[in-house]
């Protein structure tokens, strides 16, 4: 077996600073189902009364099937954010990892 790249463990390195689950309830989300494979949810980016999007947090992903909002940690604070670098988000997640860690 090879061993992992190291852009794979910088990229592993980064979604340990801050889980989605973290993220999703940060950005609105009343609450992050937890378990093996996909969760239903309600989007936290738009208004909704049903759960229209499903995330796995094994897998570091979210989708919503009515927005059409998706993708990891890091992508969903660069679209919310409108973050146009990689290192803007990794600034916002130190700043956010800090933040839920003293409060």
């Amino acid at each position: 077996m090879e061993p992992p790249s190291r852009r794979a463990k910088k990229k592993d390195n980064e979604r340990e600073a801050l889980d989605i689950t973290t993220v999703l309830l940060f950005f609105g989300g009343e609450s992050v189902p937890t378990g093996n494979g996909w969760c239903k949810m309600r989007c936290p980016f738009h208004g909704e009364r049903n759960a229209s999007s499903t995330v796995n947090v094994e897998e570091d992903a979210f989708i919503c099937y009515s927005c059409g909002i998706k993708g990891d940690t890091i992508s969903l604070i660069r679209r919310h954010l409108d973050l146009s670098y990689r290192d803007d988000c990794l600034k916002y997640l130190a700043t956010l990892r800090q933040a839920t860690m003293t409060g």
